[in-house]
């Protein structure tokens, strides 16, 4: 039997399942992921920028070559 001082430290990964996990790894997990989405997002933004520039380049190239 699991006291309630235990249990107070883990939280259930699933309802169905009833598997327990650290409160600290969970939270360092999520943590981790909203770096992840954070990078992958910025990295997104970024790539879109470069393409804008270099279109713009390459238009205003082909219009003062004209």
């Amino acid at each position: 039997m699991i006291t309630e001082e235990v249990a107070s430290q883990y939280e259930p990964a699933c309802p169905s399942c009833g598997r327990l996990y650290p409160l600290h790894s969970t939270a360092e997990a999520a943590r981790e992921l909203g770096k992840d989405k954070t990078a992958k997002r910025m990295g997104l933004v970024l790539a879109v920028l470069i393409l804008i520039i270099t279109v713009l380049i390459i238009a205003g190239w082909f219009y003062y070559k004209a």
